[in-house]
């Protein structure tokens, strides 16, 4: 059985707080034997602080800064046990179940599975250990435009390329209907401000769609 850590990119003020507390609530309550959940932030008064299910790297919030508070949590990933990260945000809804079983048929080395638009998506892909080693040591201070693009350029510049067969569901554009989607990623991602519509669509996903 593959151990897999997820890793959500959280925040601790409005509407992100209420997103992750649905998270948490809904598809992280349940409870997949080698699959771990850490949401983690950016800073807290501190440096480096694992509280609970949430680390607070110490990092600037900002969005052109969210490369270097993955660099941060990557350090602090590469101290624990996993196969697989599977990173993903605050507007995604995961089946752990089916995640898990999906890692099962991942390759062990080089593994940067996500969905490839020239890079994989920052809303959902897995890393293997050795993707995770390169990235933690090369992702830098310096601001950028794009999170994903960035871990994306550093891998391409090393001929890793992303690694096919990811599955995700685009909530609002699927038509999804009662247990008809095995996916074990929907992106729930909506444009209203207050993302009351995520929020909704992690309690329909949990009541229709989980695999328990």
């Amino acid at each position: 059985m593959k151990k897999i850590l997820i890793l959500v990119q959280a925040c601790d003020d409005a509407p992100y707080l209420e997103m992750n507390q649905k998270q948490m609530d809904t598809w992280d309550s349940i409870k997949v034997e080698g699959v771990e959940t850490i949401y983690y932030l950016g800073s807290n008064g501190g440096v480096g602080k694992l509280e609970g299910n949430k680390y607070y790297s110490g990092t600037s919030e900002a969005w052109n800064m969210m490369h270097w508070r993955m660099k941060k949590t990557l350090d602090l990933a590469y101290t624990m046990e996993w196969d697989y990260i599977f990173r993903t945000n605050s507007s995604s809804y995961v089946d752990k179940k089916r995640l898990q079983r999906f890692a099962e048929k991942l390759p062990t080395e080089k593994c940067y599975c996500g969905i490839d638009g020239g890079f994989a998506s920052g809303a959902g892909f897995f890393m293997s250990r050795d993707i995770m080693e390169i990235l933690k040591d090369k992702l830098d201070e310096y601001p950028t435009d794009s999170e994903d693009a960035c871990m994306g350029t550093i891998l391409s510049k090393l001929g890793i390329g992303v690694t096919e067969g990811a599955e995700r569901c685009d909530y609002y554009f699927s038509g999804i209907s009662h247990r008809s989607e095995p996916y074990y990623h929907f992106r729930c991602k909506s444009d209203t401000i207050d993302r009351q519509k995520d929020i909704d669509a992690f309690e329909w996903l949990f009541k229709n769609n989980t695999e328990f």
